[in-house]
């Protein structure tokens, strides 16, 4: 297998120019700034670790409704920012800079697999005859919806233009489903699953199906894909390259504090729980300390465990096949390369 590592240690360039107007690097100035892409929840836990440990100079910032955090770290106002897999390579085809000089890095992957999936109401499942023992297996489960997709019973809910639709296409063709089986388009408000349609609403697996559950009193049915196979990365962290090149030993210590944070929450759930409940508020503590254990399970993936932030290097490995997804769901260009986009990547050391 081939091995990327001389065109990613060659990624680091010098100062970009960002459309027609000349830039200074973000000054390495304490305190970092770290910007999420949406409001706090417990798929940020790690970087709350970060940011409470003694003489810590992260600082985290909430993101939420018409906050950019690719637009927070181009302007220079984040160091840092987390953002989807999609989101990233969306921003490397749309630029267009030749390889290495494009004006965002990645530097770490927070979680391993994607953490999009699909929920179904339990009043639905039962009504179609879902079994007990079946809902209790993941692959029954997988087996049992595309039964019912097929012959109409049930229809698929899609973040038209997201990395739903490259995982959706993904599973579909895993599970031998036709091409002609129609997305219904839906928003990003998974409490439309409590009224019970009769269609699979996507959701981000680690955080929203323990929500809607505790709501509903019992357990909603989960469609995980990765039981049948499919693969992308899901969110991960980015700079800007002439802040990573001017400042390495700062991204290398953040990159090594991040894997140790990461390693902190694996090993002290609970404890992790109970500073993830200081900023989320609204959600009981049994339900954020399940959120946490099953986030845990997104970054550190496969037996043995992937080590926090890894990145598959190899040419035909995991940020090949997200990349592909991706063009194949529609949501990044195709004129992105393989090259441009390891190009843009600085694995943790």
């Amino acid at each position: 297998m081939k091995y990327l590592g001389i065109v990613v240690l060659a990624a680091i360039g010098a100062a970009i120019v960002w459309g027609c107007e000349k830039r200074q690097p973000a000054a390495p100035s304490s305190p970092l700034v770290v910007q999420l892409n949406w409001l706090h929840d417990p798929t940020f836990v790690a970087q709350y670790i970060l940011e409470r440990e003694p003489n810590s100079n992260v600082r985290v910032r909430e993101g939420g409704q018409g906050v950019s955090p690719v637009g927070e770290v181009l302007a220079g106002r984040a160091h840092f920012a987390i953002v989807g897999a999609d989101i990233f390579l969306q921003h490397l085809a749309e630029e267009g800079a030749e390889s290495g000089k494009s004006a965002l890095v990645c530097i770490f992957v927070d979680f391993q697999r994607n953490p999009v999936g699909w929920v179904l109401h339990p009043d639905v499942g039962e009504s179609l005859g879902l079994t007990q023992g079946q809902a209790a297996d993941p692959r029954a489960v997988a087996e049992w919806v595309a039964r019912h997709i097929s012959d109409g019973s049930l229809s698929v809910g899609d973040k038209r233009g997201t990395e739903s639709t490259a995982v959706w296409l993904q599973w579909r063709q895993a599970m031998g489903l036709p091409e002609t089986i129609g997305l219904t388009p839906v928003g990003y408000d998974p409490s439309v699953v409590l009224s019970a349609p009769k269609m699979l609403y996507p959701v981000y697996l680690n955080e929203q199906p323990l929500k809607l559950s505790e709501k509903l009193g019992r357990a909603v049915v989960e469609i995980d894909p990765r039981v049948s196979g499919v693969k992308l990365y899901g969110n991960v962290v980015i700079a800007r390259r002439d802040f990573a090149a001017s400042n390495a030993a700062i991204v290398r210590d953040y990159q090594t504090s991040l894997r140790n944070a990461w390693e902190n929450v694996r090993d002290r759930p609970r404890e992790a729980a109970i500073e993830v409940a200081k900023r989320y508020t609204g959600v009981s503590a049994e339900v954020v300390d399940a959120q946490v254990r099953r986030t845990v399970e997104f970054v550190f993936v496969g037996t043995p465990s992937r080590a926090a932030g890894e990145m598959d290097l190899a040419e035909d490995g995991l940020w090949a096949q997200t990349l592909q997804a991706l063009q194949t769901g529609g949501s990044v260009k195709p004129s992105l390369t393989r090259k441009q986009v390891f190009a843009s990547l600085v694995p943790p050391p």
